[in-house]
């Protein structure tokens, strides 16, 4: 009996190790899909990067500028951005259903480096940062209330 409970446990052991594990190639799939999704759309005139229209200055860019990509300004851009959304969502929910699979230090060290790479990322989808310049300069440079003067 004790060696039919090992060959069980060795088959299984066996089956166990030929699963597929799934959670390290999709974290990596997913840091690829973020690292497109954030510096692609820092292209002079990108469609992505809001109020690009009277130019592209260095500071709105930012260090990525130089892997922007020449079609982020073309009429696929918003929609070819959306789909690695949903890429990156359907990717992200790989990665935490086997999350058991991904060493936690691989874990810590992607979420740092993918927040330090959309902190360095141009300011997608969004003109928020506009409009806090906006009220700041109000203040500073005209010396106007941003509460009673809009932008």
């Amino acid at each position: 009996m004790g060696v039919e409970a090992a060959a069980t446990t060795a088959a299984a052991a066996s089956s166990a190790s030929r699963k597929l594990r799934l959670g390290p190639p999709a974290l990596a799939l997913l840091c690829l899909v973020y690292t497109a999704l954030a510096a692609l759309p820092a292209a002079p005139g990108s469609d992505l990067v809001l109020a690009t229209d009277g130019g592209s200055p260095g500071w709105l860019l930012g260090p990525l500028r130089f892997a922007g990509a020449g079609g982020a300004d073309g009429p696929l851009a918003g929609p070819l951005f959306y789909a690695g959304l949903w890429l990156s969502l359907g990717l992200y929910v790989v990665v935490l259903v086997r999350a058991r699979e991904i060493p936690r230090r691989w874990a810590i060290g992607v979420i740092a480096a993918l927040t330090g790479l959309f902190a360095l990322a141009p300011p997608l989808l969004s003109q928020d940062v506009f409009s806090y310049i906006a009220y700041a300069r109000l203040g500073v440079e005209e010396g106007l209330n941003p509460y009673s003067h809009a932008p």
